[in-house]
């Protein structure tokens, strides 16, 4: 799931300083999230389930211009 959101790069051929940088990495990207997004974002590409569904139209789009917002701001 974080392939999702970022290309993960490992800066050496240590496993445990490319998990280290793995979750650097990731932190920098969420950072990067609106606060109001990430609901959406660790629901959608980091949980992979869909959008919440049963609500209006109105809600889902509300939750998809957060989603589109948060994709929209990672570097």
């Amino acid at each position: 799931p974080l392939a999702a959101i970022g290309e993960i790069k490992a800066k050496c051929g240590d496993r445990a300083a490319a998990m280290v940088d793995a979750r650097r990495w990731f932190h920098e990207l969420w950072a990067s999230i609106p606060t109001s997004s990430r609901p959406v974002i660790e629901r959608v590409v980091i949980d992979d389930l869909p959008i919440w569904s049963g609500c209006g139209s109105a809600a889902w789009a509300r939750h998809m211009s957060r989603l589109v917002a948060g994709l929209d701001a990672i570097p």
